[in-house]
């Protein structure tokens, strides 16, 4: 039987662009453009699956935080869209094996929070047990 391999997520930094929708209009139209009328026209969009489904982010703005999170140690990322704020989040992670010392203290750690999991599970049912044993008298 193999021995279970383990992969250690160290997560190093986190990095927001939101209102990503008002940036790039900015951008394009020229700043405070409020209260200013403009139509989007799409070009190809048949041709590609997920189009629209988030928002378009500046390339420079992305390679950026790209090489800040690399900077931060980080040597993947993980890019969540934040539909409510109109933008992203990067996540830097550093990703490798964990060590066999890593693997131990990680199985160490969660004996013992399963354990307090368990304890304060049943300590609840006592205390139903409890309250349906005088329910019986």
């Amino acid at each position: 039987m193999e021995k279970t391999r383990y992969i250690i997520r160290d997560y190093k930094k986190e990095i927001t662009h939101d209102e990503l929708d008002l940036i790039n209009q900015d951008a394009i139209l020229g700043e405070n453009i409020d209260g200013h009328e403009y139509e989007n026209i799409s070009k190809n969009r048949d041709k590609f699956d997920y189009t629209g489904e988030s928002i378009e982010i500046d390339i420079n703005l992305a390679i950026d935080t790209l090489k800040e999170l690399k900077e931060a140690g980080s040597n993947y990322v993980e890019i969540m869209y934040h539909c409510d704020h109109v933008g992203y989040v990067f996540t830097g992670v550093d990703m490798r094996l964990a060590t066999d010392e890593e693997i131990k203290e990680h199985q160490k750690k969660y004996k013992i929070e399963r354990n307090e999991f368990l304890n304060s599970k049943i300590e609840v049912l006592e205390n139903e047990i409890s309250k349906i044993k005088k329910q019986i008298k």
